[in-house]
């Protein structure tokens, strides 16, 4: 069995090699909207986009890991991580316990007509 490091010697932490990617994900939004299916999925999924958004803030806010808002919660890191993924359904529960365990609330929510959709405008 080939060792990777000498004996005694500690391996090297993550955090040493740790280096933020940097992303402008309005930019990367806004570039992708181009594309009209991109646009009709984005628009389907918007409500729930902002609700990611929000808990997205909410960490930002309180600069805690997802370990830490994991055990504020009772649950685990991994469980924290697929509430933030934009390709599932988050349970408004689950939202807010997220928002409550980075120290927040949500003091409004606002609300706007949904647009009729292009079918509806020809009928009329």
């Amino acid at each position: 069995m080939r060792k990777y490091r000498k004996q005694g010697e500690n391996p090297p932490l993550l955090t040493d090699s740790f280096a933020p990617v940097k992303c402008d994900i309005d930019a990367e939004i806004a570039e992708n909207m181009q594309n009209p299916a991109y646009r009709n999925a984005y628009e389907e999924n918007e409500e729930e986009f902002a609700l990611i958004e929000a808990m997205l803030e909410a960490q930002r806010h309180s600069q805690l890991s997802q370990a830490e808002i994991a055990e504020r919660m009772g649950t685990k890191q991994p469980g924290v991580s697929r509430l933030l993924r934009r390709n599932r359904h988050t349970s408004f529960s689950s939202a807010l316990s997220f928002i409550h365990a980075n120290g927040m609330r949500i003091k409004r929510i606002e609300l706007e007509p949904i647009p009729p959709a292009p079918e509806e405008l020809l009928e009329n």
